[in-house]
């Protein structure tokens, strides 16, 4: 089970480095710029809870981003204002704080019907074009009924929760 695991991440890592903007006069996104990290303030999350809606997530890019485009294969976006919480869909593009949430067609998806969900996102100057990119993975605990944020993916990392 680890292998196919692995085999299903490492599939996700090159389908999502294939997918970034690319920068017309400076070609791929500079190898040497550090990566954006993702983090969370909290790593856990189950649609019961009703003092959170998804996962927030807080990024670190260096330079100046002026905006952020958001990636994911399962789940969907959302933003939170005027005391409303707006799903905005698996690619999304803005400036704005965005959170992670287990919903799939307008409606919360439970651990056990979800596995994991790889998010990619891609800092964008001024002008549009990548500046670097970072990647998080969510995974579920079918036995717990709880989302836990997992960060960074990496080809050698396991999947198994």
């Amino acid at each position: 089970m680890k292998n196919f695991f692995l085999v299903v991440t490492l599939i996700a890592i090159v389908t999502a480095g294939a997918c970034l903007p690319t920068d017309s006069t400076r070609g791929e996104i500079d190898p040497d710029i550090p990566k954006l990290m993702v983090t969370t303030p909290r790593d856990l999350f189950s649609p019961f809870m009703s003092s959170m809606f998804g996962f927030e997530l807080v990024l670190n890019a260096p330079g100046n981003p002026a905006t952020y485009t958001y990636t994911c294969d399962r789940g969907s976006f959302c933003t939170y204002k005027d005391a409303k919480v707006i799903h905005q869909g698996n690619n999304l593009t803005t400036a704005e704080k965005v959170y992670w949430a287990p919903v799939e067609d307008g409606e919360y998806v439970y651990s056990g019907e979800m596995d994991k969900a790889l998010i990619t996102i891609t800092a964008l100057d001024q002008e549009g074009e990548a500046i670097t990119y970072g990647t998080a993975a969510v995974e579920s605990d079918s036995k717990g009924g709880w989302f836990k944020f997992i960060g960074e993916v990496a080809a050698n990392q396991s999947t198994d929760v």
